[in-house]
């Protein structure tokens, strides 16, 4: 999906602003680097404790935290990759704004990315640099 195709998924949702942020490949879209699959979500404790008991199916992510799963969404409460442990306040503060949803920075995608070192993740890193470069902010 596209940014405007993601923006639209997250509003959808009708989620209070400062309770949430897109992470994962979502940035990404929302910066016209490249589609999204799905729509991943970091969320505040309780936030995430809404949505479980309203519906959400909970399961265990690949990171070994619990992460919930509904349709495209996947939503968790800690990004914990490698050395890389993130705050949500500290993801939320720094967040870009786009259309209305907060987006984690680039920046911040860059570094979980570096962690995570997945082939997709590799490739994403040559995007974000290339297009941090063409903006002048490398």
């Amino acid at each position: 999906m596209n940014r405007k195709e993601l923006v639209e998924k997250v509003k959808a949702l009708g989620l209070p602003m400062g309770t949430y942020v897109v992470f994962g490949s979502g940035p990404l879209a929302a910066a016209g680097i490249r589609e999204t699959e799905d729509v991943d979500l970091f969320v505040s404790d309780r936030l995430y404790t809404y949505m479980r008991e309203n519906g959400w199916h909970e399961t265990v992510g690949i990171n070994g935290d619990h992460i919930l799963k509904h349709g495209d969404y996947e939503v968790s409460r800690s990004w914990k990759f490698g050395t890389y442990h993130p705050h949500f306040s500290d993801l939320y503060a720094a967040a870009d704004i786009v259309d209305g949803v907060p987006f984690v920075n680039l920046h911040e995608v860059r570094a979980w990315k570096l962690q995570s070192s997945r082939p997709k993740d590799r490739r994403d890193i040559e995007l974000i640099d290339r297009y941090m470069a063409k903006k002048g902010w490398a």
